[in-house]
């Protein structure tokens, strides 16, 4: 029996063309020869190797699609495995687009092999392409959902306290940056962010009257005794961007972002569990 190899070392988006030529092959040989062929489809993606065998005569193809679809899904389990979600989303859209491509090329071509071929693809193809590819959109969101909300507290510095802190207790550390910050628009602007979550038009507050080290204190408390949901990581980023100490007429960063992240680990002592975060705040 005469055998057939299809041997697809491209790209996975190319793919469907990859099997509309198989089945246009396939049926030109069976034409020529009338009996049934075996035949060998192997797909090479980097370095994993996908094989699938079985016969097809000119009764019918569904073996060969079937085969087809065989190989679809094992090499969408490599990609699964191999790609992260971006390029993951970007192989199945592409290869999704290139069987629209396909099915333009082959709509002046009557054979019944071909159009079984569209209809199988309609029917169970692009249904399977489609799933993943509503799955990996719905990773990607959730993806780029933690990544805002990550990036807007540690980078863009949109820490809302109102709603986690009662009124009282807001009014007192409020006092305290009243009194540190440098300009009472920055005051303003700073309250607004804390309170609201509103960005500011600052790129940073600038403080006076206090040390490098009070505000790590001051936050690190803050969050303890308020259950705020940041790491020393993102808080330490956060306090880097958002304020710098005046001495001397000069202005200072807190420190560099590792030295804060430092002096926001560990517990609290006793005395600084007993400080009250207001206007007489200091270290």
């Amino acid at each position: 029996m005469k055998k057939l190899v299809f041997n697809h070392k491209g790209q996975f988006t190319h793919l469907f063309l990859s099997f509309s030529e198989q089945v246009v092959k396939s049926h030109n040989l069976l034409m020529g020869i009338g009996t049934p062929v075996e035949f060998e489809l192997r797909l090479s993606l980097g370095d994993r190797h996908i094989l699938v065998n079985d016969r097809v005569g000119l009764a019918g193809f569904q073996r060969l699609f079937l085969a087809q679809r065989t190989l679809l899904l094992e090499a969408l389990k490599v990609i699964e495995e191999d790609q992260d979600l971006y390029k993951r989303y970007e192989l199945l859209k592409s290869c999704r687009a290139e069987y629209e491509v396909v099915k333009l090329l082959l709509i002046n071509i009557r054979d019944e092999p071909v159009r079984d071929f569209k209809r199988f693809c309609d029917e169970q193809f692009v249904p399977i392409l489609d799933n993943h590819i509503a799955r990996v959109d719905e990773c990607l969101k959730i993806k780029h959902h933690k990544s805002y909300v990550h990036k807007s507290i540690a980078d863009k510095g949109l820490l809302r306290l109102d709603g986690l802190i009662g009124d009282d207790e807001l009014s007192d550390i409020f006092a305290f940056f009243e009194r540190s910050c440098l300009d009472k628009k920055e005051y303003y602007a700073l309250m607004q962010e804390l309170r609201y979550g509103r960005p500011s038009v600052f790129e940073y507050y600038r403080l006076t009257g206090i040390s490098t080290n009070t505000i790590p204190l001051f936050f690190k408390i803050l969050r303890e005794r308020y259950q705020l949901s940041m790491s020393n990581r993102d808080m330490a980023r956060w306090l880097h961007r958002k304020f710098r100490v005046e001495r001397k007429g000069e202005l200072f960063p807190l420190n560099s972002e590792r030295t804060i992240e430092d002096k926001l680990k560990g517990p609290l002592t006793r005395r600084e569990k007993s400080l009250k975060l207001d206007a007489s705040f200091d270290v």
